[in-house]
């Protein structure tokens, strides 16, 4: 088997940290935009249900996912 462009592969390696990177930007950038909006006391009303470290681990399985994939 033989790729016609394998310097193109190297680009492979850079979609795992990029999708990291860009994951963990975006989670702090919600948070800090939904505490723009919404006071301490009325987020934790809100928010009752919603489990952070199951929204963390998600975002986590999407990272080793498409690092499998990959």
């Amino acid at each position: 088997m033989s790729f016609a462009q394998p310097m193109f592969l190297w680009l492979l390696a850079v979609i795992v940290p990029a999708l990291t990177l860009f994951l963990a930007w975006a989670w702090r950038k919600k948070h800090r935009l939904i505490g723009e909006f919404i006071r301490g006391r009325l987020l934790a009303g809100l928010t009752l249900g919603i489990s952070q470290r199951r929204q963390k681990a998600r975002l986590i399985l999407v990272v080793v996912v498409t690092a499998l994939l990959l």
